[in-house]
């Protein structure tokens, strides 16, 4: 955030209030988050499938069989919604909260200290 209290700085004194930084960061960090979660549940979801096999190939050499009836593993993918929705949520608010004290921080610099340093 260090970098960006020049920016923010600029951006002030071309007339912009607190408020509207405060919106533009949001913003940028709304997008990044549910960017990565997409991008997450598709990779995850993509590996837990891709692993499935893989994990049934090894059992079976593990796994004690019967010679007659021969040798079966139904591997089912469980996604717990609940769980996950939480864990989003809690995710979704510890990066705004962290967002807002990193800002809140860096909006409070000096314009001209900050311009000078340009």
């Amino acid at each position: 955030m260090e970098k960006r209290k020049k920016e923010f700085a600029v951006i002030q004194s071309y007339g912009a209030s607190k408020m509207q930084i405060y919106k533009i960061v949001f913003s940028e960090t709304i997008v990044l988050l549910l960017t990565s979660v997409v991008w997450g549940l598709f990779i995850g979801i993509g590996l837990a499938y891709l692993f499935n096999p893989f994990f049934e190939f090894f059992a079976f050499f593990t796994t004690p069989r019967n010679l007659t009836t021969g040798y079966t593993l139904e591997r089912i993918l469980i996604f717990d919604l609940p769980n996950l929705i939480a864990i989003l949520t809690i995710t979704f608010l510890t990066m705004i909260f962290a967002t807002y004290l990193s800002v809140r921080g860096a909006i409070g610099a000096k314009i001209s200290t900050e311009l000078r340093e340009l």
